[in-house]
């Protein structure tokens, strides 16, 4: 009996990616690869299309989809489904999990008249409950990599050959997909196929950026020569019957394992993994990271992921308006893509824009919760991020501003109207791909968000600050601040905290006191000497602002010594001087937001910026946002106070 291919793509793009890109991969990718598999009837092939790119081809090139729709029913092609959104299915809520499927399954049925039985999970990233939820929604198999069956116990002949999981008695079949060359495989299948009357099953699913002529012309060359029959998922299980049992450890695919690793392990790993090639030990499979340690290597990651389960909860508690909390889901879900949850062979959440259209998506879901005239701005008490410590949200009509006790710090602020949050920013992360010069550019030990206080020596520079913070400063910003007040009614929140101003000692007690109104969030410092000697320290609190495009068409800035007086600095550029406020024009949104002080005083600012890989394998310096950094020079002897103010004002 001849071995069977199941042969196909999966085309996948961010959500946010623009339609000059959608374009060019349509003409230079998706459109030859159909046009030459129209050719070749006899040839069977399993596509994946994400929601948002079927969207984008149903209303730019409904051609295509006529042209697949008609080789769906000549039983050319099998179109398979997945979560609309392409999340990670087992990070999201079990109900967005089916909810989000469904709308694929729907969108399918309507193009192409079928509903899809197989399911697609991206970057193959799987825990066991997910089978349940599968099932429920309708799903009869997925695919999972070869690696991942062997981490399930499985060897040789077992690895070509589907395997039928199980959870909480509900069963789906898993078939394998084998990620070497076509090339490999086809000589190691002819040899070890166990008798006539059985056949072994070689499963290539390839990404549509790289199904170029020469792909279809390897599987073309092996039907052939007589080596495989080509043959499509949902046939395949209606036609054999044969299959294995297996239970499927948490695991993804064999990049994403070593990705979610960090920089040394991942160094360990590959040489391990080296060494098991020079042993030709092929079936030993390396443990690596857990997608969901993802969550700890990226403080952003977990923000994130925190900001989208909160906003699960939000959009269902909406009651008697059906339209308008399918509406507000559909947010939610295009918020939980998983190009942002994760940093591997592309920027991921390195990558700003995306993490803006998610945080876009996921303020707006929120936005269209709210129920008008009933909805009253407040401070709530939550574990937002599930680090066991409570941190403080404030909901306001136009801003939403989350205070985390960690540095006392301002970790989100959200403009409800434009659905930016000015605190989408990223951290210099170590990564394993960073060279020497990478390594001197500096790493970030800490979140770069707002209002984290800094005491520095004197004579640091601005050049100090910018690989780090210089050495002798305070560590506040990496210390929990303590609440002594929370007015509800006034929707303040006062927080303080004790401790030296460097390594030198010096005591003082910095208190700080959000006030949120309206359009603005305004903090007050009070900072008492509690030495019993002198203290003389360079106070300066760091403000971190991210916006989605730092282009100078997108973005322009202004610094002001009074009201009337303004000079403009370059967004990606360095600046100092003596000033009472910083504005940024953000044109994309068509906002202002001001760093607005009590006087005119010392400020610094620099571009705050990464060492991020790039889609062709090159690391690029890349812009994540702004920083402001106000500086007074504060002496004080034993006993005394010193206060300022300072206010992060949205206007239009």
């Amino acid at each position: 009996m001849k071995n069977k291919l199941i042969f196909g793509t999966y085309n996948s793009l961010p959500v946010g990616t623009s339609d000059e890109v959608l374009e060019e991969y349509y003409q230079t990718h998706y459109k030859p690869f159909l046009q030459k598999l129209y050719t070749h009837p006899d040839v069977q092939a399993v596509v994946y299309y994400c929601g948002i790119l079927l969207e984008w081809l149903s209303a730019n090139h409904s051609e295509f989809i006529d042209v697949l729709s008609e080789m769906v029913g000549r039983r050319q092609i099998e179109v398979i489904g997945g979560g609309f959104y392409e999340p990670i299915l087992s990070m999201i809520p079990r109900q967005d999990r089916v909810g989000q499927i469904e709308l694929m399954t729907t969108m399918l049925r309507k193009q192409f008249g079928r509903r899809p039985r197989g399911c697609w999970i991206p970057e193959m990233v799987w825990e066991p409950g997910l089978t349940s939820s599968l099932c429920s929604s309708g799903m009869e198999y997925t695919f999972l990599e070869d690696s991942q069956f062997i981490r399930a116990g499985m060897r040789g002949d077992q690895l070509f050959l589907p395997a039928v999981t199980e959870d909480q008695g509900k069963t789906l079949t898993v078939f394998p997909l084998h990620t070497g060359s076509l090339d490999a495989f086809l000589p190691e299948i002819a040899l070890h196929s166990p008798s006539d009357e059985h056949h072994r099953l070689l499963v290539r699913i390839i990404p549509g950026e790289n199904a170029s002529d020469q792909s279809l012309d390897e599987v073309l060359a092996a039907i052939e020569q007589g080596s495989v029959d080509t043959v499509l998922p949902f046939r395949y299980l209606r036609s054999y019957s044969r299959r294995q049992r297996g239970y499927f450890p948490s695991s993804s695919s064999a990049a994403v394992h070593r990705w979610a690793q960090p920089p040394q392990p991942q160094r360990d790993h590959e040489r391990a993994e080296n060494l098991l090639q020079q042993q030709d030990l092929k079936n030993v499979c390396l443990e690596g990271g857990f997608f969901r340690n993802f969550l700890i290597r990226y403080p952003e990651v977990s923000r994130l992921y925190a900001k989208m389960q909160y906003t699960h909860i939000l959009v269902n508690q909406i009651r008697g308006d059906k339209q308008r909390k399918q509406a507000a889901r559909e947010e939610l879900w295009r918020g939980q893509h998983h190009s942002a949850y994760w940093h591997g062979r592309s920027a991921g959440v390195y990558n700003r824009t995306t993490r803006s259209e998610l945080y876009r998506s996921l303020i707006q879901a929120e936005k269209m919760a709210r129920e008008r005239g009933i909805f009253k701005p407040s401070i709530i008490t939550l574990d937002f991020d599930m680090d066991g410590v409570e941190e403080y949200l404030y909901q306001g009509v136009a801003v939403n501003g989350y205070v985390h006790s960690l540095g006392g710090s301002l970790f989100e602020l959200d403009s409800i109207k434009t659905q930016h949050n000015y605190m989408n920013t990223m951290a210099r992360h170590p990564e394993v791909y960073h060279s020497e010069d990478a390594i001197a550019f500096g790493y970030d030990s800490y979140s770069r968000t707002a209002f984290l206080d800094h005491f520095i020596p004197p004579d640091a520079t601005q050049e100090d600050f910018e690989t780090g913070v210089p050495d002798g400063s305070s560590r506040f910003h990496l210390r929990p601040y303590r609440v002594i007040e929370l007015n509800r009614d006034q929707h303040q929140l006062v927080m303080e905290i004790d401790g030296p101003v460097g390594t030198a000692g010096g005591y003082v007690r910095l208190e700080k006191a959000y006030s949120f109104s309206k359009q603005a969030i305004t903090v007050s410092y009070t900072i008492t000497n509690t030495d019993e000697g002198a203290i003389d320290r360079v106070f300066m609190p760091e403000i971190n602002l991210a916006f989605a495009d730092l282009g100078p068409a997108a973005l322009r800035v202004w610094v002001c010594r009074d009201t009337h007086a303004s000079e403009e600095v370059a967004p990606e550029g360095r600046y100092q001087g003596s000033f009472s406020r910083v504005q940024f024009q953000n044109n994309l949104v068509k906002q202002h937001i001001t760093v607005a002080l009590d006087g005119v005083t010392e400020i610094w600012g620099n571009p705050m910026r990464t060492r991020t890989l790039q889609r062709d394998g090159s690391t690029a310096t890349v812009q994540q946002g702004c920083t402001v950094l106000p500086r007074w020079r504060v002496q004080l002897a034993p006993g005394e106070s010193w206060k300022t103010t300072i206010s992060l004002q949205l206007s239009s």
